[in-house]
């Protein structure tokens, strides 16, 4: 199923009491409004959370930076990799009890996984409306509803139209071997960061007029095309199962040695 941004206009009522636009509200409850920053380290951090916050726009703290901290705090949210999340809130028993309400996002890739599912499940079983619970990514209508059954609070749509671009050139795996990006049509299938084969549905291409950067010598593309990479840290611990949970993308200006590139076979 593809889906575009079409998909995902508001359904407004048959019929309404409203008379005109300057009768709506665009902020919440909370005097925000419905807007959330994404969760990267080139997005925000715990210097500039405030800055969104003061332009009534809810903060995401990402992975990586909450050092085990747990927000209570509406305004100000963290986020989690699938295990870490299912570690601090529901292994360790020490929040089950607890008053305060938790701000919290499972920050993966694929929010298809069974194993998302049934931790959200859990999780909202053990703390109900004390876990305001967000996740995602997801991009099936279905998907969305069986995480509304369960009771999560926001799901992130992965339905983006992606930025950056690579050379012409470049190789790419498709299910008849490696081909050049340029010469890929329509209907082929090529593999994606999830080491499965996905159908082409549409090409685009344009002369760069900017700069590119070359990856391990081998790959060129924009700057801001964003790779799939594990931070050095987490190599010991990545395996088949959970590198997803650590995995995240990262724009080619921003790379360095640090992180390892993901290679599917």
């Amino acid at each position: 199923m593809l889906l575009d941004f079409d998909d995902l206009l508001i359904l407004p009522e048959v019929l309404t009491d409203i008379a005109s636009r300057k009768e709506v509200s665009v902020y919440d409850s909370n005097g925000m409004l419905p807007l959330f920053t994404a969760p990267m380290d080139t997005v925000i951090n715990e210097s500039n959370w405030m800055k969104f916050n003061e332009n009534k726009i809810y903060s995401i703290i990402p992975r990586g930076m909450n050092k085990d901290i747990i927000s209570i705090e509406e305004r100000k949210w963290y986020s989690y990799g699938l295990d870490e999340f299912n570690e601090i809130f529901i292994d360790s028993k020490k929040y089950h009890n607890t008053e305060k309400t938790f701000y919290a996002l499972i920050d993966i890739a694929n929010g298809h996984m069974i194993k998302l599912f049934e931790i959200a499940k859990k999780a909202k079983q053990i703390y109900g409306d004390k876990l305001v619970l967000m996740v995602g990514n997801v991009a099936n209508p279905k998907t969305y509803e069986e995480f509304a059954k369960i009771g999560v609070d926001y799901i992130r749509l992965g339905i983006g139209n992606g930025a950056g671009c690579f050379h012409e050139n470049t190789k790419i795996t498709t299910n008849n071997g490696y081909k050049e990006i340029a010469l890929i049509e329509e209907g082929e299938e090529v593999l994606t960061h999830m080491n499965t084969y996905e159908k082409v549905v549409g090409k685009t291409s344009y002369i760069a007029e900017e700069n590119c950067i070359k990856i391990n010598n081998e790959i060129i593309s924009t700057y801001n095309h964003e790779f799939y990479v594990i931070h050095k840290d987490y190599e010991n611990i990545i395996t088949d199962e959970n590198i997803h949970n650590y995995a995240k993308w990262i724009p080619a200006e921003k790379l360095s040695e640090e992180y390892l590139l993901i290679e599917l076979e």
